[in-house]
């Protein structure tokens, strides 16, 4: 009796494994908790794959949350100093796992980034508006990130999109775009204006939807503040400090984007006014190309050493050579509340800095005892300033010493990437 007992409950175990494995969800193995499945409970019903990036997800550090955070633009360019330089590669110091999707870029990892690039074209204007941030939208809803951090306010439809549909999605506000189309030299001047107020209605009304916004001044972070609670001022400060001792001889320099707008015009007929043997470092591009032509036949090009696009070694090297950085922007909309990066890049590099008067900049150039500010329309006051620097190189010298020393104390990139990093945990728990 005790052995057919046995029998009829080792059949009964046995029927209970055949019930167990013909209960299991095969329709891809996400339906409810099953008998038999012994895993934790918050991984019930998932795949392997799910369950690391579930761990992923849910990691600890001491910074907080580690997430996976992607970052899109389609206009920059990968090397970008705010994008890649400072916001990629201090989040990824952090600990978290930063994908940076770019139109025109080769995939690769660098500086624990990983980089995807989507093309090795370059569109004109409007195929990039209809191609380019489509292919980033259908890219990044791949990635199934945490977060995505966009930068370019033609991407907000898709933003906007991506948002309607559960992600959580800042806006990097590099620039005040409404006031920067008044200086776009491809839109009619006619036409700015009314473009500038329909560009303003549709980004505030795009931005308020979002999860958040990240800013590059406290001038665009003002306006931003009225639209969307989530906002947080990361400003375009250096990562660090470029050693070296001063560079007391007749050369200056103007790195970043070449430009009417930009002063370079007026800053090369100044060289042609100076009564030195000086010489201008011009590292960067022209904004068109086509105003290279009628720079070169400006009177005082002849004292020009043009570098073309540069790396951030080849800049810190020009730097370290200069007696002095000049940032003379036209008296734009755009630019009288803007933080240019080159400000403060040489400052960092202990240069002293001739800049436009503009009240902003003259409280960090004069507030800091760091250089001169003149008008930028004027070359002849720009020659005097340019003249005074170099016959005067022990002033000069304090100037550069005095903003190296503004930027180790207060104008650096680490205390802005701790404000980013604050604020990703604080979105991220919405």
């Amino acid at each position: 009796m005790d052995q057919r007992r046995g029998q009829r409950q080792s059949g009964q175990r046995r029927g209970e494994r055949r019930d167990r494995s013909s209960s299991v969800d095969r329709s891809g193995g996400r339906g409810q908790y099953q008998p038999g499945d012994h895993r934790p409970e918050s991984h019930r019903g998932r795949q392997p794959g799910d369950i690391c990036r579930h761990l992923c997800r849910t990691a600890e550090s001491r910074k907080g949350r580690l997430m996976v955070i992607c970052h899109i633009t389609t206009v920059h360019k990968p090397t970008d100093v705010r994008i890649f330089e400072k916001e990629c590669s201090w989040l990824a110091a952090q600990g978290h796992r930063v994908i940076f999707i770019v139109w025109k870029a080769v995939s690769q990892k660098a500086n624990g980034v990983e980089i995807i690039g989507l093309s090795d074209v370059d569109l004109p204007r409007i195929k990039r508006f209809l191609i380019a941030n489509l292919a980033a939208y259908r890219t990044a809803m791949a990635q199934g990130a945490d977060i995505y951090h966009f930068h370019d306010i033609e991407f907000l439809p898709y933003a906007w999109l991506m948002r309607h549909k559960g992600r959580t999605v800042i806006y990097d506000v590099h620039e005040d775009m409404p006031r920067a189309l008044y200086g776009r030299y491809w839109i009619p001047k006619p036409l700015r204006k009314i473009l500038s107020r329909l560009v303003e209605s549709f980004e505030n009304r795009a931005a308020g939807r979002l999860s958040g916004i990240v800013t590059a001044t406290p001038q665009i972070n003002s306006r931003f503040a009225r639209i969307n609670q989530n906002v947080v001022n990361v400003n375009n400060y250096p990562s660090g400090i470029v050693d070296g001792p001063y560079a007391a001889n007749d050369e200056i320099c103007y790195i970043g984007g070449i430009s009417q707008i930009r002063g370079n015009t007026e800053l090369v007929t100044a060289l042609g006014l100076v009564n030195r043997d000086i010489r201008l470092n011009l590292a960067g591009e022209f904004d068109p190309p086509e105003y290279r032509q009628h720079l070169e036949g400006v009177r005082g090009w002849e004292k020009v050493n043009y570098l073309g696009w540069c790396s951030r070694d080849e800049i810190s090297r020009i730097m370290s050579r200069s007696s002095a950085g000049v940032v003379t922007f036209h008296p734009l909309p755009n630019h009288i509340d803007a933080q240019p990066n080159k400000i403060f890049e040489y400052m960092s590099a202990g240069l002293p800095l001739i800049a436009s008067d503009f009240p902003l900049w003259r409280s960090i150039v004069e507030g800091n005892k760091c250089g001169l500010c003149v008008d930028p329309l004027d070359p002849d006051g720009l020659a005097r300033a340019i003249e005074y620097i170099l016959a005067n190189p022990g002033q000069a010298r304090k100037m550069g010493a005095n903003g190296r020393e503004a930027v180790k104390n207060k104008y650096n990139w680490p205390a802005e990437g701790r404000k980013l990093s604050a604020f990703y945990q604080r979105i991220g728990k919405h």
